[in-house]
């Protein structure tokens, strides 16, 4: 399980300097959503509720998230922002 956070967070680290990472679907599509769904100890479904609705993610668990991809709480915070005002616009 470290090599595969090491691999995520190299991976996440990279698109978040390239600039490519803004939000948490763009996240999703660096990291499996089943890893995700364990770490946070939710189905996959349940997963795909919160994307829907990100105010309803618990602080907790976004630290938890940024956790897996190695990214500081800021970071975390930024991509969970700009997920919850690109709902907030349609």
């Amino acid at each position: 399980m470290v090599k595969k956070n090491v691999h995520i967070q190299s991976l996440v680290r990279a698109s978040l300097l390239a600039g490519t990472l803004h939000d948490l679907e763009d996240l999703l599509g660096l990291i499996p959503k089943n890893l995700l769904a364990r770490r946070l100890a939710k189905t996959e479904n349940e997963i795909d509720l919160l994307l829907k609705r990100v105010e309803e993610f618990k602080i907790r668990e976004i630290y938890k998230i940024g956790n897996v991809c190695g990214l500081n709480a800021t970071e975390i915070y930024n991509i969970v922002e700009a997920s919850y005002f690109r709902q907030k616009i349609k």
